[in-house]
């Protein structure tokens, strides 16, 4: 492929070589059998089905294939291999996403994720910011957004900051013990619910109806919410010390160094 070099470049026929069979690699991997139900599986399971029939893939991958999918009298796609105007439209059309009756399946339908309940729990109460009457300051986005706040570390996930291109969680994962297990279903969600962040999503829950947004009793943001915590003198103390103990650090370690270099 690299043929012939003159003054340590490439000659143009031999540059043109190179593009036309990258062009042709990725066709072939695009093209791939498996890339269309691969595509539709993972489509669907962020949808809200994370077991999708064998049908079901089936009409989504093919939509993917064709670019066109047809509900009642509505077209969606333009023709093209890969369409995922088409794609989508299937996901969300197709029986299997609109029949009531599948509610009563236990296997139909997916665990939530929890930074959408978080959102959810948000939206339900009608949260809102107040801007300043006046503006006077700091830009408003530093202050006056949404702020969660180390959401990872609570449960499990945070928008917008995957820790790796595969998102939070394996689109494949079966929980280890429990109905999912035995029925061998896929819970993708359930990959993040250990313990810890199950526990640390309920503490945030019960935090935000009585605090507001705030780090009250574990909630999901960092500062003082309604009253600074007021009614819990024992959780403020401790969020409190938790606050100092940098401080305390800082003046131990120095005290220390003064007691080693006077030998005190």
């Amino acid at each position: 492929m690299i043929g012939e070099e003159r003054s340590n470049r490439f000659t143009e026929q031999n540059e043109i070589d190179a593009h036309n069979e990258v062009d042709a690699l990725l066709d072939h991997l695009v093209y791939q059998d498996n890339v269309a139900p691969f595509v539709a599986i993972r489509a669907m399971q962020r949808f809200g089905m994370s077991n999708p029939s064998p049908r079901y893939v089936k009409e989504c991958a093919q939509a993917f294939k064709n670019g066109v999918y047809m509900s009642g009298n509505e077209t969606f796609g333009d023709g093209s291999y890969g369409s995922l105007e088409a794609l989508g439209a299937c996901v969300v059309l197709d029986r299997e996403a609109t029949d009531p009756a599948l509610s009563a399946d236990p296997a139909h339908g997916s665990i939530r994720e929890p930074i959408i309940k978080v959102m959810n729990l948000i939206r339900s109460f009608e949260y809102s910011n107040t801007l300043p009457a006046v503006v006077n300051g700091p830009p408003l986005a530093e202050f006056f957004n949404l702020a969660l706040f180390q959401m990872d570390s609570k449960i499990g996930q945070s928008p917008h900051d995957f820790p790796s291109v595969f998102s939070c969680f394996l689109p494949e994962y079966i929980p280890e013990s429990g109905p999912a297990q035995v029925a061998q279903l896929a819970a993708p969600e359930a990959t993040i619910m250990d313990m810890p962040n199950i526990i640390g999503l309920m503490n945030g829950m019960i935090s935000f109806p009585k605090y507001g947004l705030s780090d009250c009793n574990s909630g999901f943001a960092r500062y003082l919410g309604f009253g600074g915590c007021s009614g819990e003198f024992a959780h403020s103390f401790i969020i409190l010390f938790i606050r100092l103990i940098p401080l305390l650090k800082y003046v131990v370690s120095r005290f220390y160094s003064f007691c080693r270099r006077w030998h005190v």
